[in-house]
């Protein structure tokens, strides 16, 4: 196997993630996830069925194809989580602001009241259509939200973690 498999995978990662960028900078998709997937799978495709019509090696392409996907797919997978508003990063933020002084343990409780962090998961649920709102001020699953829902519990059955209690 040659260097080009590596250069050729973080090549067509690289592309997808300056789109992603300037996608979102641009204007940010309202289904950022089915976004990102067109990206992240599409786009190193394209790009690598242009490689082997330029002449690359169809074996190393399909290899750098293949690392570009797993790339892609662990974006993807973490991107949620990054753009949520965790309780250890708003702790982080709000020390970090206090300066080199420090800050008092009741501003950090400020920082990551559970309003704040219920209201933005809340309102993801239905930005990237998970749930509805039903007549009677009922939320419920969608198609998408129940497969995905199914798809976690197995992960998490798999992995050993506990059901969630709440």
């Amino acid at each position: 196997m040659s260097p080009w498999v590596l250069l050729g995978g973080l090549a067509f990662w690289g592309v997808a993630f300056v789109c992603h960028v300037c996608l979102w900078r641009i204007r940010r998709p309202v289904d950022d996830l089915r976004a990102l997937l067109v990206l992240f799978t599409v786009l190193p495709m394209v790009l690598a069925g242009a490689a082997v019509c330029l002449g690359w090696p169809v074996t190393e392409t399909g290899l750098a194809l293949l690392l570009a996907l797993a790339l892609g797919a662990g974006y993807v997978f973490w991107y949620p989580a990054a753009q949520a508003a965790s309780p250890t990063m708003l702790i982080c933020v709000t020390i970090g602001d206090a300066g080199g002084a420090g800050c008092e343990p009741h501003h950090l409780r400020a920082a990551v009241c559970p309003d704040l962090l219920t209201r933005e998961t809340f309102n993801n649920l239905f930005a990237e259509r998970f749930a509805t709102l039903e007549p009677g001020e009922r939320v419920s699953l969608t198609s998408r939200g129940r497969r995905t829902l199914r798809l976690i519990q197995i992960f998490r059955r798999l992995a050993g973690f506990d059901e969630p209690k709440g």
